[in-house]
């Protein structure tokens, strides 16, 4: 009795695995086979099996029941062979093409298991289980526009089938369409929020997007479900990380590296961390160790561009043009250079560029002598240099040499304090020309002074911006400034971010001087503000900002409107070649009447 019941439990699994198999065949099984079976003698039952199919070769069904025996003894690769025989002997024969696709998943054989389901699938279109494993291997084997189809077709059938609704939510997420992704999750997770997974890949497909605001909120509510688990805090670290929260997403990161080292996910989200940490060297050691954990993959070569892009050295060649209706015309080239080294902590910069201004005679902004052009060179070399994630120094020495006129040095010295994720702080020194027309040129009017900058980020929502100036004019003049800005994220989608707020300026200077530069006493302008940005690619990407506001100085007897936009495009901005062409308009309503300025900018990098 105990040898019997084993053989009746794989009798039974033949019967379950291909009921039509067994209930068609009228031949009869070998008995002989049948008792070694009840034994457990396989190797015998199998031999059996052999010996019948060389006098009968028609018998598929035998080599069937020879997999079934391999199958159970897990033995795959044998059960494999025997299958093939099978579909050679009866190629019409679905379920032997649809037990082999099984074995072949059991290999870990992604592409040849789709083709044998497939197989299964053009001979029995009408089952739905060889449907939904075929969809299910189809996205194994990395063909989702076929899986789309899969399961587009089975969701047709079978109206409603979640699961099917789900699989095609991941894969527009894998294939980049999170739009529809998204809108995939909110619908799944309003029948079922009880799945814990499907919160964090929703988390994850928002955070693709970059709507970390949306990500958020959607790890708090997993975590109010489900609690604080490793996959919350790997995925919260990631959200944190992308969004350039470095050193939270380390703190959280660093932790589950201790407890996973060879953990890929975990050693991605440690590379962006880094890099948005300012911790380049160790962000580019990093992504070797990504390659030793998962060699060739796709993953890495998209955080590999992603961390060592903005560290690698250029050369960069800018021309310039403006206007306003002051009738000042600035014609402006430029060529820098940057090259990093010391693991990527220090940086030479360098550069040279030349302007031309000109204003009409009579307009008061000609250059003393009357001519209507003034020429002048820059140039200057620097140093740059990170001594710490949170304190970077940057220097330039140069000189200002005006055509028909003196030459004069130039300097500037930033300290760049990261005061945590949350402050960033600009402390600036600088002395330079005061280049705003031909005759502050020829006047070869210099400032001198100090600005400190700050930007705050309180969450993933809000920016606030902020700069404070005071500027000595070398014609015994001073100017006093001060801006502030503050945003917040209002929109976020694949291709399309919108950021609204509002902000106030103030500039003053101590004296009135007619020197051919706009020297108020006291003026203020209050506005509101858009930034938005339009992502084309990863590659290619458009920004606008719209600044609607009202104005006044001392001159003036009341408020007036005025705008401000400006349009950024980069095409290139993970590629050797950067193209940046940049464009503004601004109209200032003044008591005389409209002041209004235009500019153009291009810029041309090649990176190495």
């Amino acid at each position: 009795m105990n040898r019997f019941v084993p053989g009746l439990g794989l009798t039974l699994l033949c019967l379950v695995l291909s009921p039509t198999l067994v209930f068609a065949q009228e031949r009869s099984v070998p008995p002989e086979g049948i008792a070694a079976e009840m034994e457990n003698r396989w190797d015998d039952a199998i031999t059996i099996y052999q010996r019948a199919t060389t006098a009968d070769p028609g018998r598929a069904d035998l080599w069937a029941r020879i997999a079934d025996i391999h199958s159970a003894q897990k033995r795959p690769h044998d059960a494999e062979t025997a299958l093939q025989a099978a579909v050679r002997i009866e190629p019409d024969h679905a379920g032997y093409w649809f037990r082999l696709s099984r074995t072949r998943a059991v290999l870990g054989q992604p592409a040849p298991a789709l083709e044998a389901c497939r197989a299964a699938l053009r001979l029995a279109p009408d089952d739905l289980e060889v449907l939904r494993t075929c969809a299910r291997q189809a996205v194994w084997a990395d063909e989702l526009p076929l899986a789309k189809t899969l399961y587009g077709d089975l969701l047709r059938r079978v109206p409603g089938d979640t699961a099917a609704q789900l699989a095609l939510t991941r894969i527009a997420a894998w294939a980049g369409q999170l739009e529809r992704a998204v809108e995939g999750y909110q619908a799944y997770l309003e029948q079922d929020p009880t799945d814990p997974k499907v919160w964090l890949e929703y988390a994850q497909t928002q955070t693709w997007r970059g709507n970390f605001i949306a990500a958020e909120n959607a790890l708090t509510e997993y975590e109010s479900r489900f609690g604080t688990t490793t996959e919350l805090l790997k995925t919260r670290a990631r959200l944190l990380a992308r969004a350039d929260f470095g050193a939270a997403a380390m703190r959280i990161n660093r932790d589950l590296l201790d407890e996973s080292p060879r953990d890929y996910e975990i050693n991605y989200t440690r590379t962006i961390a880094l890099r948005a940490h300012r911790q380049p060297s160790e962000a580019i050691a990093s992504l070797a160790t990504l390659e030793s954990l998962r060699p060739g993959s796709v993953d890495n070569e998209a955080v590999r561009r992603f961390v060592e892009m903005p560290l690698r050295s250029f050369l960069r060649a800018q021309i310039g043009y403006r206007n306003d209706s002051d009738e000042i015309d600035r014609y402006e080239s430029e060529i820098d250079l940057l090259l990093p080294f010391n693991g990527k902590r220090t940086a030479l910069m360098a550069g040279a560029g030349r302007q031309r201004l000109s204003a009409p005679t009579g307009s008061g902004l000609e250059r003393i002598d009357g001519q209507e052009q003034a020429h002048f060179d820059l140039s200057w070399i620097g140093l740059r240099h990170r001594f710490s994630p949170a304190f970077e120094l940057r220097g330039s020495l140069g000189t200002w040499d005006i055509r028909d006129g003196g030459s004069h040095g130039t300097h500037r010295l930033i300290a760049d304090l990261d005061l945590g994720d949350h402050l960033n702080l600009q402390l600036e020194t600088a002395r330079q020309p005061w280049d705003v027309s031909p005759r502050t040129v020829s006047l070869e009017i210099r400032e001198s002074g100090e600005r400190a900058s700050f930007r705050w980020r309180p969450d993933l929502a809000w920016i606030a911006d902020g700069m404070v100036r005071r500027t000595r004019l070398s014609d015994g003049n001073g100017r006093s400034q001060a801006d502030l800005a503050l945003r917040r994220a209002v929109k976020r989608t694949q291709r399309y971010n919108l950021d609204l707020g509002i902000a106030a300026e103030w500039l003053a200077f101590d004296h009135d001087l007619d020197q051919g530069y706009y020297d108020p006493d006291n003026y203020r302008r209050y506005a509101m503000t858009a930034y938005s940005y339009w992502k084309h690619s990863d590659d290619i990407g458009i920004s606008a900002s719209i600044s609607l506001g009202w104005h006044r100085d001392e001159r003036m007897s009341g408020w007036k409107f005025g705008e401000d936009l400006v349009v950024d495009g980069f095409f290139g901005i993970y590629q050797d070649w950067l193209l940046r062409v940049r464009g503004g308009y601004s109209e200032r309503y003044q008591e005389s009447g409209a002041y209004d300025g235009a500019f153009v900018r291009l810029a041309l990098s090649r990176r190495f």
